[in-house]
């Protein structure tokens, strides 16, 4: 499998997507969406309908109606984590460590075992 997927412990991470409010030009009280450009330079907006809120995204091959405002948001949040690490892969280093840490930890007093223990992120060494 390629990529990098969501049971992958804080390997990686995405950075969240900001938003700015949309209003009319010129510029009134009204809102009328949201947009966040992601790090290709394209837009997920989200509209204000009469039917709800739409998520919209160029990669979409059609939009996503939400309910609310933070609804949106998350859709859009996880359809670019997913572009996002759909493209990456642990490095051979980094897969190698692992699997000597796991190594290790069959027999601990592995010569490795401390410096294994060191090398992995903080969360993974408890």
């Amino acid at each position: 499998m390629s990529g990098v997927d969501a049971h992958t412990p804080d390997v990686v991470r995405v950075k969240p997507l900001e938003w700015e409010e949309r209003t009319h030009i010129p510029p009134v009280l009204d809102v009328i969406g949201w947009a966040a450009r992601d790090c290709f330079g394209e837009y997920y907006e989200i509209s204000i309908e009469p039917d709800g809120l739409w998520l919209d995204h160029e990669c979409l091959i059609s939009g996503v109606l939400s309910d609310t405002l933070e609804a949106a948001k998350e859709a859009a949040q996880a359809d670019y984590e997913r572009r996002i690490l759909s493209a990456i892969e642990p490095s051979a280093a980094y897969t190698a460590m692992c699997r000597a840490f796991l190594i290790a930890l069959v027999d601990p007093a592995h010569p490795d075992l401390d410096y294994l223990r060191a090398a992995l992120p903080p969360r993974v060494q408890q």
